[in-house]
């Protein structure tokens, strides 16, 4: 919900595809709807089709500077689309863009948009995703809460909440779902809070649970991604899975980050590298991420406890924190559990 200015220039966009815009759309109520499209050369039939909804205040252009996946969808070949939200969308009278969370409005919107952007483009329908910074990312959760159809595969939040009002619905189909947060959120508190004139919100990690929890997942993994001397600070990376339905919950908790979208200038990681990575995992029932550098190939040098004394893990009590550190700088939280 923070009011972000931006210039845009296209000629800064390194890509060999299309920006096609701006689109005006008939929502069902009524309202014409402005919208741009990333269009890769070559886009093949049955491509994946990502929404990047933008904050408050904020508009289509806006998102398409600072949470681009423009360059992401040249090389993968996805469509990107990047509606505006309405003046006051959401009931408000402060005269700034607004999604409509606590209603249903924007969802028929972009339900009827992604219809027709489906039919047009020969997307494939089971490959929908919506990510989206701020209040954009509330419209994502507010998305995937009131589908009663699985039109949204995975959402991905970033720099967003579950507001109490936006218990208009209760999820009802199962969704994967990665949540990015910075623990120095100072416009959407990383612990939660009240935001004047919308009232409570639930912390990040209150916000993941519920989705782990509803979607009937267990841990399989955590670890954290050091920090630079340039970058905000460390990431602590939590991830649930159910594996079953193929359905992932990923918690990314950015240290010191503020209210800002994640890029390698600010952060360990580029937001909307992870996120695509986090979409095509699901797609193609995969596990790793873009940020697991040689995951697979990756060997122990040693474990260490929460005071840094090297320990062997079988020694240590069930319940014990300890820290596996690899030699590709990938460092992973375990929790000792101890079977007889």
């Amino acid at each position: 919900m923070k009011i972000l200015i931006y210039i845009l220039l296209f000629t800064s966009f390194e890509v060999m595809g299309q920006i096609s815009g701006p689109h005006y759309f008939d929502d069902p109520s009524g309202n014409t709807r402005e919208y741009f499209l990333y269009i890769p050369e070559n886009l093949p039939q049955l491509s994946p089709l990502v929404y990047s909804l933008h904050a408050w205040g904020d508009s289509a252009l806006s998102m398409m500077s600072y949470g681009s996946f423009n360059n992401l969808a040249e090389i993968h070949k996805f469509l990107v689309c990047y509606p505006t939200a309405l003046i006051d969308g959401d009931g408000g009278s402060s005269g700034w863009t607004s999604w409509n969370t606590n209603g249903m409005s924007d969802v028929d919107f972009i339900m009827a948009l992604n219809q027709e952007l489906i039919n047009e483009y020969e997307i494939d329908e089971k490959k929908v995703f919506s990510t989206g910074f701020s209040y954009g990312a509330e419209m994502s959760h507010h998305l995937a809460r009131c589908q009663n159809t699985k039109v949204f595969l995975a959402i991905a939040p970033v720099g967003g909440a579950i507001f109490d009002y936006m218990d208009v619905c209760s999820p009802t189909i199962k969704t994967s779902v990665f949540i990015l947060h910075g623990t120095n959120d100072n416009t959407i508190y990383y612990d939660g809070g009240y935001f004047e004139g919308y009232g409570p919100y639930v912390s990040a990690s209150d916000a993941t649970s519920s989705w782990v929890n509803f979607n009937s997942c267990i841990p399989y993994e955590s670890y954290i991604i050091p920090n630079s001397s340039t970058t905000s600070g460390s990431i602590e990376v939590d991830k649930y899975v159910n594996i079953d339905d193929n359905i992932h919950v990923w918690f990314y908790s950015i240290i010191d980050l503020d209210h800002y979208w994640p890029t390698n200038n600010n952060s360990q990681i580029n937001a909307s590298e992870e996120i695509w990575s986090f979409f095509k995992n699901i797609m193609d029932n995969q596990n790793l991420s873009t940020s697991e550098i040689d995951n697979k190939n990756k060997i122990l040098i040693k474990v260490i406890n929460i005071l840094g004394q090297e320990v062997n893990p079988k020694n240590q009590l069930s319940g014990t924190l300890l820290y596996y550190i690899y030699n590709n700088e990938i460092i992973e939280k375990k929790i000792v559990k101890q079977f007889n």
